[in-house]
């Protein structure tokens, strides 16, 4: 009886041991290696680190190939713009039979051919061209940045996606774990009941507890699947291998620094700021449908069997300097250039708020990083306490003074607190990415990811002396 008695205390004793060894690995783990992910390691023997998941999506994604294609179709109407520039040049051909009855003198039946060839050259539009051509470009500049505003978007939901997979596995570790302690409570308090050191009441608490455990791991698991799902969904790879990132950005300077660089470099911005110039020049365009055009006409045809021609074929030649001055047009154009102008004033308003509302993005990322810092530092202290408490209650529990309801609900603070130190962990990190999306500085760049900047520049000055071409096969 008496060595019974002393196994089960042993075990317990034991028990309480493996716990604390447990959360002690969690609270010494490096910031940002917070545990380690061996069971993500064993389940694929490729690393997936977060530069290349992002390198992986900017490349496949099917939402950023979209947006590059749109930006190439923009590009388009560069060249469009251009043409105006140059001269249209069209050839003709027209055969004609003349049957005249009854035949008459001076009005014979004949046949004729006709081939011929015209060219046309605006001089003076009015400057739509060069309106068309100033707002054709920076309509590009403008996708460009909305694309860039695109990436920075997808890349914080990959980035979110990747982390709460991790986290998810964290959790279900310190689930798993306290299931497993708690199997181990429930057995030690069982063998104390049928020594008659512990009541029913004891070992229902333990059942209880082990049941909500239980029943936690489960809601853990289909988080973690939850989470699976989703960055299968951004990324089209599977999530396994993924590692928690090393690298911590560190923000030099100022709140109003970091606004002040968001305000030149934030994509959302740019694009704004484009677009009121886009405003602008269709304005311009606009106004030139109220001023003079300037065109040179040219035309050459030959006539073959002409009538009553001593040759067989005679030439003509036309060169014509044509000048159209609009003197009313009903009223139309001056009402498409009062709508323009109110067009300008709206984007003008809207740059100002895109302006504002990143102003306000930024502070809300910057507070929520530093309150994220400090829950780390809170949760690390909780656990620390929340551990010391555990052991107490245990060592306590052994000599009779801590019921088992004392040892299980210090054993459920503790798994909180390590619980709450994940997530506050997790949250810290995700908050400095937040925080570089906010300034405009997520961007491919700062992966290491070769960005498509040189091939939409390349794309782009093929584009503007393309003359001819109709094929695109190159650009893909």
């Amino acid at each position: 009886m008496f060595s019974r008695i002393i196994i089960c205390a042993v075990f317990t004793i034991l028990t309480g041991i493996s716990g604390h060894a447990y959360s002690q690995e969690a609270v010494e783990a490096p910031e940002f290696n917070l545990l380690p992910l061996e069971k993500s390691q064993a389940a694929s023997s490729v690393a997936k680190p977060l530069a290349e998941v992002l390198r992986h999506s900017y490349l496949t994604n099917p939402a950023l190939n979209a947006a590059k294609a749109d930006i190439k179709a923009v590009t388009e109407t560069l060249a469009v713009a251009l043409s105006n520039y140059r001269p249209t040049v069209a050839a003709g051909a027209s055969a004609t039979t003349q049957i005249n009855e009854p035949v008459s003198f001076g009005s014979p039946s004949s046949d004729q051919q006709d081939i011929g060839i015209s060219v046309s050259q605006p001089l003076y539009r009015g400057g739509r061209t060069s309106a068309a051509v100033k707002a054709a470009d920076e309509q590009i500049q403008a996708t460009r940045a909305q694309f860039d505003s695109l990436v920075q978007d997808l890349f914080l939901n990959i980035i979110v996606a990747y982390l709460n997979v991790l986290e998810n596995e964290e959790v279900l570790g310190l689930r798993e774990n306290n299931e497993s302690v708690l199997e181990t409570q429930l057995e030690a308090n069982s063998a104390r009941f049928e020594l008659g050191d512990r009541t029913l009441t004891d070992v229902s608490q333990a059942e209880s507890r082990l049941a909500a455990a239980r029943a936690e791991r489960v809601a853990a698991s289909a988080s973690l699947r939850t989470a699976h799902a989703v960055f299968e969904r951004l990324t089209g790879l599977q999530p396994s291998g993924l590692m928690i990132p090393q690298s911590k950005f560190e923000f030099i300077g100022h709140l109003e620094d970091l606004q002040k660089t968001a305000l030149n470099v934030h994509p959302d911005v740019r694009a704004a700021e484009f677009q009121a110039q886009v405003s602008t020049a269709e304005a311009r365009e606009v106004l030139g449908e109220l001023l003079p055009e300037l065109t040179l006409n040219g035309s050459a045809t030959r006539t073959f069997n002409p009538t009553f021609a001593a040759n067989s074929y005679s030439d003509n030649s036309r060169l014509t300097l044509d000048a159209n001055i609009p003197l009313y047009l009903g009223g139309a154009a001056r009402a498409r250039y009062r709508q323009s102008q109110y067009n300008v004033e709206s984007d003008k308003y809207q740059s100002i708020d895109v302006r504002r509302d990143v102003e306000r993005y930024v502070v809300e990322s910057w507070e929520a990083l530093q309150a994220a810092k400090a829950r780390v530092t809170a949760r690390q202290l909780q656990v620390e306490a929340s551990t010391l408490a555990f052991e107490g209650v245990s060592e306590e529990s052994r000599f009779g003074s801590r019921t088992t309801l004392d040892v299980l609900d210090a054993e459920q603070e503790r798994l909180n607190a390590e619980v709450d130190l994940v997530s506050a962990e997790f949250d810290e990190i995700e908050a400095r990415y937040i925080l570089l999306a906010a300034t405009g500085q997520l961007t491919p760049v700062l992966f290491g990811i070769d960005d498509i900047t040189a091939e939409l520049d390349r794309h782009y000055e093929k584009t503007r002396h393309n003359w001819f071409g109709l094929d695109i096969s190159a650009d893909k």
